[in-house]
This record gives structure tokens, sequence and C-alpha cells, in this order.
């Protein structure tokens, strides 16, 4: 398998650019922090899968939720 790095801009133009989600700009910024950091920590790649992630997370009205 070849895996590419993806740079914070590409992650949220994927996510952005799904027409099943409404994620905020701030939401695809908190997520990419999210799953980067979670990469490092688990010491594996991570795949972008956008599906994957719209089901698992939801958008919300207010980021102090």
């Amino acid at each position: 398998m070849i895996i590419e790095p993806i740079h914070e801009n590409h992650f949220i133009d994927v996510l952005m650019s799904d027409p099943y989600a409404k994620w905020s700009y701030e939401e695809c910024q908190a997520l990419f922090a999210y799953y980067d950091d979670l990469s490092e920590d688990i010491g594996k790649d991570i795949t972008l899968d956008r599906v994957e992630i719209r089901s698992l997370w939801d958008s919300v009205k207010d980021l102090k939720e």
C-alpha cells in the first residue's frame, strides 16, 4: 500500500467537499488536529476516510459543546 501524507489544507478540503456533511472550517481544523495527534500517539498512519469521519462525528452549533 502506498500512503501519502495529507496536509491540513487537503484534509479540510476533503471534509468540506463532502455533500453529506456540513462541517465548518473550524470543525475541520479540530478534526485534523485530533487525527494528527492520534496518529503520532499510536505510532501508526491513519487513512483519510471522509465517510468514516462523518459516521463517527457530529457537527456542533457551539464549539463549547
